[in-house]
């Protein structure tokens, strides 16, 4: 039997009265952080760019496109608004489990999705139906991508449509055998990867959008009588043979299904950029603290990480001169030297004008990224080494495990609301405070909300 059987018969099974308290807790976080960054990405060229695309095209009004109103077909809007979310790469993220093994971008597929399908429904969604669906498809997301022991260049995104099929299956009250069609479709529509990281481009969140819209036209077919393959995962041309190259643990897959919920521990992110640049941030200012460093006396910063973390933030001239602000999201050496010159990275540092800063930069052309075989066998996004080499010969050196937001040095929820409100002034239409202070009520108080559609209206009837 293919193991998406177990996961399908679970997502079936599972009530929300199954759902332990840190799972719930952990979903409320990520929704307010995720709303905070579609609100944040709603703005940028790439926000722009896919909402006029989608409301360009038009057609069946289903699902809500966030901030900017308007309702179009459900896998159009889950396009517009987890590409929004994804925008800015503030969004959480899932680093394997405990932090070991390879992670993806969660709250930005799954937290607009299952907005989506809550409207699809066409009933009311509940809190409790909502933190439910959204967990059981994080979950599954999860799973599938932290099983794979090696890593190929495939993105959270390329294992995501199994899991929205999970949450809209759920909403939506597919049976069985339309679930099992629904998750076989999505299997032929699985794509993403990691180049986008090398290159700056602006596909990098779009796939955030491109996963979702596959998961979602999935279940749409799979109501309409369309009919998908079974062995999905585990057939002779099933993901991982095919994606993985059958380089994965079942085992992984299916233990504690039910009861360990995989979403519980993604990392809330501190800084506005890639999760390869949170380590060096942090180790390069507890240096400069503790021993009194000034930017002037550096003479070069050296940051030992995995060969992932290397060819996607610290490989390249790109990394060093950012050409656009995506390059700078991914880049080591441009995080480094703002943590070192302006202590920390905001995203004010992450704009078109402040890229070019000639402090940063020519600080940036000091630090070099380096592969560490030991660290690159812990994990994609490894705990971190640097050395802080001064002009006067002196070496200072750290290694840090993990920041603040990751499951083991947890953001609270006020914590959330904090970094929830810096997005605020980016959004493409300001929001009134008044709506702002109930959406926070509603996200904090969500599994008692009797409709899930009052936070949408909250967002965009204003």
């Amino acid at each position: 039997m293919d193991l998406i059987n177990k996961l399908v018969k679970n997502v079936l099974e599972t009530r929300y009265e199954d759902l332990p308290v840190l799972a719930i807790e952990a979903a409320k976080r990520s929704v307010l952080d995720t709303l905070g960054c579609l609100i944040l990405g709603s703005s940028t060229s790439e926000g722009k760019g896919i909402v006029r695309f989608v409301l360009d095209y038009g057609g069946k009004k289903e699902s809500t496109v966030m901030i900017y109103g308007g309702k179009v077909p459900a896998f159009h809007a889950v396009m517009a608004n987890c590409t929004m979310a994804r925008a800015m790469d503030f969004d959480d993220v899932f680093e394997g489990g405990e932090g070991k093994g390879v992670g993806g971008h969660i709250g930005a597929t799954f937290v607009p999705v299952t907005f989506a399908f809550s409207e699809y429904a066409e009933r009311k969604v509940s809190g409790k139906d909502f933190i439910l669906a959204n967990i059981l498809g994080s979950d599954i997301a999860c799973r599938l991508r932290m099983s794979a022991t090696k890593y190929h260049g495939w993105q959270g995104e390329t294992y995501a449509p199994f899991g929205v099929v999970a949450t809209g299956g759920k909403l939506l009250g597919l049976d069985e055998e339309m679930m099992a069609n629904a998750m076989g479709i999505a299997y032929t529509q699985c794509s993403g990867s990691a180049q986008g990281y090398e290159e700056g481009v602006s596909t990098v969140p779009v796939q955030q959008g491109f996963g979702a819209r596959a998961g979602v036209l999935a279940v749409i077919l799979a109501k309409r009588g369309f009919t998908g393959s079974k062995n999905v995962l585990q057939g002779t041309y099933g993901f991982y043979p095919v994606y993985d190259r059958n380089e994965y643990d079942p085992d992984m897959v299916i233990s504690e299904l039910g009861k360990r919920f995989e979403s519980a521990y993604v990392s809330i992110k501190p800084y506005p950029s890639g999760k390869g640049t949170h380590i060096p941030i942090d180790a390069t200012m507890k240096i400069m603290k503790e021993n009194q460093i000034s930017p002037g006396d550096i003479e070069e910063i050296i940051v030992h990480t995995s060969a992932f973390v290397y060819n996607a933030c610290g490989k390249g001239e790109n990394k060093y001169h950012p050409q656009n602000v995506r390059d700078a999201h991914f880049s080591v050496p441009y995080a480094v030297a703002n943590a070192a010159i302006r202590g920390g990275l905001e995203l004010t540092a992450l704009t078109e004008e402040a890229i070019k800063n000639k402090d940063v930069l020519n600080l940036a052309q000091h630090v070099k990224v380096i592969i560490d075989p030991d660290l690159d066998k812990i994990a994609t996004i490894p705990p971190n080494k640097v050395d802080i080499r001064t002009k006067s010969g002196a070496t200072y050196s750290t290694y840090i495990e993990y920041v603040k937001g990751h499951p083991k040095k947890p953001m609270t929820m006020e914590d959330c609301i904090e970094k929830f409100k810096k997005c605020l002034p980016y959004s493409a239409r300001p929001i009134p405070e008044n709506n702002i202070n109930k959406l926070i009520q509603m996200i904090e108080g969500l599994e008692g909300l009797d409709d899930v559609s009052q936070i949408i209206s909250i967002l965009t009837d204003f």
